[in-house]
């Protein structure tokens, strides 16, 4: 049997460094347009802001998982970026600034997945404005209004609103909408007043009170002749202070001025009666005095009463005395109940005031000097 003898080739690969290559596709580097210069519009402080500029962001290893991000340094306080658009390549100034200046500088950083980086370097004015201490609602109140008193009421703030512009030298106007003919109302009646309010001016530093104190009045001619009760603003009025690139709006709300018509009358002026000379004969049958009233001054509408005492000599009826204990007998009549007419309109005559000595009280009276004192109590 023959054997075959067996050949082996055995095939070596080698493989050798730089025989073979990879080729890969550049990628552009993140850049930022514009890279520098001014934000428009300026901003104003305590106003809303949105930059017309746009930053656009290009280039670089961006997708929708992995978009732009942006950073700033030295952002004025209250602004902020706010990115949009495809991968976040778009980017504009947003919020309301806290502090002013011009030409402020800052920074901003745009970069891809790779951290891939672009900056630029800006600025942006920020005008002064005015914003509020606390709270921008206010209240007054103008308290118990007397109808028959002749002074001008005012009004005492009760809930005060302030307000302070940055810079100091921030320039700011004041005005109320509406602009006058300010009314209290109760019911179908009115009460007109004055708004006191700040004027317009320049900041200096120091806060400013809206409603000033002792500012808004109600005169006697706008209470004189109003109904008793209580009385407040149907609507608001509302205050603007407003300064280049924006403003602030102030608020007195429905039922925040408030007063209180009272029920009240003014007694002046003495009353008297007087029989004069008496002619015993002549006047057996009696005799009428001349009456005077009181001026009695109320609240519109409301409701007087009038009551007597019994006078200083009083025995069954009322008495006129002499100085030798002699007396003389009359009758006193007025009218009950009145109605006020108002603060400065007198009512007196209409209680009718009147006296009279009846038939035969004269019979038995010696001469001389007769008189009484009777006290008239008004009630309301």
């Amino acid at each position: 049997m023959r054997m075959k003898n067996l050949r082996i080739l055995a095939i070596v690969l080698l493989l050798l460094p730089g025989l073979m290559a990879f080729v890969g596709t550049a990628q552009a580097a993140t850049t930022l347009t514009p890279s520098s210069g001014a934000i428009s519009p300026n901003a104003a402080v305590g106003a809303a802001y949105t930059s017309t500029t746009t930053l656009t962001a290009s280039g670089g290893a961006v997708n929708a998982k992995f978009p732009y991000t942006w950073s700033s340094s030295n952002l004025p306080a209250g602004l902020s970026l706010t990115p949009s658009g495809t991968n976040n390549a778009s980017c504009n100034i947003t919020g309301t600034p806290t502090v002013s200046g011009a030409n402020l500088s800052f920074q901003v950083t745009v970069q891809d997945k790779n951290n891939v980086a672009a900056t630029g370097s800006y600025t942006i004015t920020i005008l002064g404005g005015c914003s509020f201490v606390g709270g921008s609602t206010g209240a007054i109140a103008f308290g118990g209004i007397d109808p028959t008193s002749p002074s001008a009421v005012l009004g005492t703030v009760n809930t005060p609103v302030q307000f302070t512009c940055t810079p100091d030298v921030t320039a700011y106007t004041v005005s109320a909408n509406p602009a006058g003919n300010w009314q209290l109302t109760s019911g179908s009646n009115t009460l007109s007043y004055t708004l006191g309010v700040a004027p317009s001016g320049t900041y200096t530093g120091t806060a400013v009170n809206l409603f000033t104190a002792n500012g808004s009045t109600i005169t006697q001619g706008q209470f004189v002749n109003a109904p008793a009760g209580p009385y407040a603003n149907a609507s608001p009025v509302n205050v603007t202070i407003g300064y280049t690139g924006g403003s602030i709006v102030a608020s007195l709300p429905a039922g925040s001025v408030t007063a209180a018509v009272q029920n009240s009358c003014a007694v002046a002026g003495g009353s008297s009666a007087s029989f004069g000379d008496v002619d015993a004969v002549a006047h057996a049958g009696g005799k009428t005095a001349s009456a005077t009233p009181p001026s009695i001054k109320c609240t519109n509408g409301i409701s007087v009463s009038v009551t007597r005492d019994n006078g200083l000599n009083y025995s069954g009826s009322l008495r006129m005395k002499d100085s030798a204990s002699n007396y003389i007998n009359y009758n006193l009549s007025f009218a009950t109940p009145l109605t006020g007419a108002g603060g400065v309109s007198d009512i007196g005559g209409s209680l009718n005031l009147g006296a009279a000595i009846p038939a035969g009280a004269l019979d038995n009276a010696p001469a001389g000097m007769y008189s009484d004192t009777v006290t008239l109590t008004i009630s309301y």
